[in-house]
């Protein structure tokens, strides 16, 4: 089956929405409503965040520890971004690896990572490569700029 998506001109006027200082974009992805819109998470900093059928829920947005088995809900693979994140600092990690060795420090877990799922994404070129990648129908409905 071939797959619909937007032609170049099209992801151009996209990207060019997701990086003024406010925008958004509306699409239907896979029969999903997604609204993707350019938002203030904190005092310097905007991101696109992504509205599936019009929400953002907390069971999305899930955690685990890397290398463990990890029952993701569907939206969660499609849209959200992924972010890994050390348990230990840098400085904590080192010093465990000089006092115990390299093996013991990843026995007891000194180098594990958290693996998180996030709403948002900073660069639209990325969300961009996240969705053509997780997705099959792509279809932008209408954008704004502001």
């Amino acid at each position: 089956m071939e797959r619909k998506l937007p032609t170049k001109a099209e992801w151009d006027e996209w990207e060019g929405a997701l990086r003024g200082l406010f925008g958004g974009i509306d699409m239907t992805i896979d029969g999903y409503d997604v609204k993707i819109r350019r938002e203030r998470i904190s005092a310097n900093q905007l991101v696109n965040t992504i509205y599936v059928n019009g929400t953002i829920k907390g069971e999305w947005a899930a955690s685990h520890r890397e290398g463990e088995p990890a029952d993701l809900p569907e939206v969660t693979k499609r849209f959200y971004r992924r972010r890994l994140r050390s348990l230990y600092p840098g400085k904590k990690r080192k010093d465990a690896e000089k006092a115990m060795g390299k093996r013991l420090a990843k026995k007891y877990g000194f180098t594990a990572r958290w693996v998180s799922y996030y709403p948002w994404w900073n660069s639209a070129r990325m969300l961009r490569l996240h969705l053509l990648k997780n997705n099959h129908d792509i279809e932008i409905i209408r954008h704004t700029t502001i």
